[in-house]
C-alpha cells in the first residue's frame, strides 16, 4: 500500500470521499453544467438539479487551493467562487474501508487524478488505497444562495416531489445510514422546503415546491 503526504497548494484539494459521494447523490443527469458534476466552494459542495438541492459544509482540515477555481478567481474566498468538479462517484474507489481513520480524496487539477487516502487526522503520509480521473467542468454554477430554503413553518401545506426526497435521503445514507430527517415549509406554499438530516448537521438539503394536481 503506498504512502503519499498531501500538500496544500494552490492546485489541490482535499475533501472526506463520503461527503463528495453523498452530493454526486443529488446531481442533475440531464444539464451540461451542473448534470457533470458538484460544485465545490473553499467551505461547502453544492448538488442542484433544478428541483432539488443538497449543500454540505466542509469539515476543519480541508483545503481547496484558488487556482482550482474557475469562477470567482480574483476574490476565492467570496461567496460563489468555486469550480465544478466531476467525477465517477460509482467507483469502487470511493467504498474503502480502513480500520483506523476515514477516506478523503486529494486532487490536483495539474494532474487530473483524484487519490483516495486514510486520513488518520494528524497529517503527513497516509495511505493511498485507490486512484480516480476527475475533470473540471467549463461552465457557470448557478448563484445557489438564492434559492437556499429558509424554513420558516409558516406554510399550511407542503407538495413536493417524492422521488426528489429519496435521493437526498440516499445521499445522507452514505454519511449516516437510517437516520432521521425533518421538512420545515417556508412562509408559504410556493416557498422551498427546507430538510435537515439526523446524519449530519452539515448537509442542508432544498426541495422545490409543486403544485397540487391531486384529490
Amino acid at each position: 500500500m503506498k504512502t503519499i503526504t498531501p500538500t496544500q497548494t494552490p492546485t489541490t484539494f482535499f475533501l472526506p470521499a463520503d461527503d463528495l459521494r453523498a452530493a454526486f447523490q443529488c446531481i442533475s443527469a440531464t444539464t451540461y453544467y451542473l448534470g457533470g458534476g458538484v460544485f465545490v466552494e473553499a467551505d461547502n459542495l453544492v448538488a442542484l438539479d433544478g428541483h432539488q438541492m443538497l449543500t454540505i459544509e466542509l469539515p476543519d482540515g480541508c483545503h481547496v487551493g484558488t487556482e482550482c477555481f474557475t469562477q470567482g478567481m480574483d476574490a476565492p474566498r467570496m461567496q460563489g467562487a468555486g469550480f465544478i468538479l466531476s467525477c465517477d462517484a460509482t467507483d469502487k474507489a470511493f467504498k474503502a474501508k480502513a480500520s483506523t481513520g476515514d477516506l478523503w480524496v486529494y486532487g490536483d487539477i495539474e494532474t487530473g487524478i483524484l487519490q483516495f487516502v486514510i486520513n488518520h487526522g494528524e497529517g503527513g503520509e497516509m495511505y493511498r488505497v485507490g486512484v480516480l480521473e476527475f475533470s473540471v467542468i467549463d461552465g457557470t454554477y448557478p448563484e445557489w444562495r438564492r434559492v437556499v430554503a429558509k424554513g420558516g413553518g409558516g406554510a399550511a401545506s407542503l407538495c413536493y416531489d417524492p422521488a426528489l426526497l429519496a435521493r437526498l435521503v440516499k445521499a445522507a445514507d452514505v454519511i449516516d445510514k437510517g437516520r432521521g430527517i425533518r421538512l420545515t415549509g417556508g412562509e408559504g406554499e410556493g416557498d422551498p422546503i427546507r430538510v435537515d438530516f439526523v446524519a449530519s448537521p452539515r448537509l442542508r438539503g432544498t426541495l422545490m415546491s409543486m403544485r397540487w394536481t391531486g384529490a
